[in-house]
């Protein structure tokens, strides 16, 4: 007896030297492999059947029935027309499915008014009065560098489409608890949304423990041009945007930087073009007008664009411990 629980107390000191270190990511090819985002459409008749079971009641505006509001915007006010669920399909604790529903479209911008031909969720092949489930897949991400014990990645494709921030006008004014205009990173919505929404739906305690919190470099040298007026100071965050200066380091050909979108991105209104690539926001202000910042365009060159667009999409960056 004295030896079966010497074995066992043996076991129980390996497991908490070991097992609690387990990597939360697996590395292949450059590629890391790093928590879970709804990405792929489902397309299976019988998953269908089994996940349209789960969600029998659809939400409204007035009774959400265990759905979520996106709390998007129309015509330039948060508006209760699209929303999600989340289904552990096969009861073990984990999301396997995001359920997305919406009775209106959401517009290309903002600002805009809901209309078909305002959006591009249609063009995508999503129309009104549907239920689409996407399934959780692992998330991949270029790895850019890999030095010092962390590792530094951005997603290696679309994974979302949402605006930078859902307003216009020119003038400083006061915004997520500070005064600054709507291209500033610091105070954007696309910041919160990455630090929140993303953050907390891609990844669990044990992902969240091993990302690092990094100084984000912000400056007028992140940015295309040195005069750049429109830059905040640098931030502090879990997950960010690339810069400019980061794109143009890590992806240096226009071919590097031409992505696509999955699935999700496509139902989320993404602007998909003719040969399948879609545009791609960084963080960078564009330096001769302050509604617009900077992105790649679906030919990988240097676009400027309307912060209040919701149709370009979004490649998340973050640093991890190994």
């Amino acid at each position: 007896m004295k030896k079966v629980l010497n074995i066992f107390f043996i076991l129980s000191i390996t497991f908490i030297l070991f097992g609690c270190n387990k990597k939360q990511y697996e590395i292949e090819n450059k590629t890391l492999y790093f928590g879970y985002y709804p990405q792929s459409l489902e397309k299976n008749e019988d998953v269908l059947l089994s996940l349209n079971k789960k969600v029998s009641n659809l939400p409204s505006s007035n009774n959400l029935n265990g759905w979520t509001d996106y709390n998007y915007y129309i015509d330039g006010e948060v508006k209760s027309f699209m929303y999600y669920i989340d289904i552990d399909l096969d009861n073990n604790g984990t999301k396997d499915y995001r359920g997305v529903y919406f009775n209106e479209y959401r517009p290309y911008n903002a600002l805009a008014i809901s209309n078909i031909d305002e959006s591009f969720q249609d063009d995508n092949g999503y129309n009104l009065n549907n239920i689409y489930f996407f399934k959780y897949e692992r998330i991949k991400w270029d790895i850019l560098e890999d030095s010092n014990g962390s590792i530094f990645a951005v997603t290696n494709i679309i994974i979302d489409s949402q605006d930078y921030y859902p307003d216009f006008r020119i003038d400083d004014f006061s915004h997520n608890g500070e005064i600054g205009r709507v291209n500033n990173y610091k105070l954007s919505n696309i910041r919160k949304w990455l630090n929140n929404e993303f953050y907390n739906t891609a990844f669990n305690d044990k992902e969240k423990n091993i990302i690092k919190n990094v100084e984000v470099d912000n400056s007028k040298e992140s940015t295309s041009r040195l005069d750049n007026p429109y830059t905040c100071e640098n931030t502090f965050d879990n997950v960010f945007l690339l810069s400019y200066a980061e794109a143009m380091k890590y992806y240096p050909t226009l071919e590097d930087k031409m992505k696509k979108g999955t699935d999700y991105a496509k139902c989320q209104g993404l602007n998909v073009a003719n040969n399948d690539y879609s545009h791609w926001r960084l963080r960078s202000p564009y330096t001769n007008f302050v509604g617009y910042d900077t992105l790649f365009n679906h030919k990988g060159q240097l676009f400027n664009k309307p912060v209040a667009n919701t149709s370009y999409g979004i490649r998340p960056a973050l640093c991890i411990k190994k």
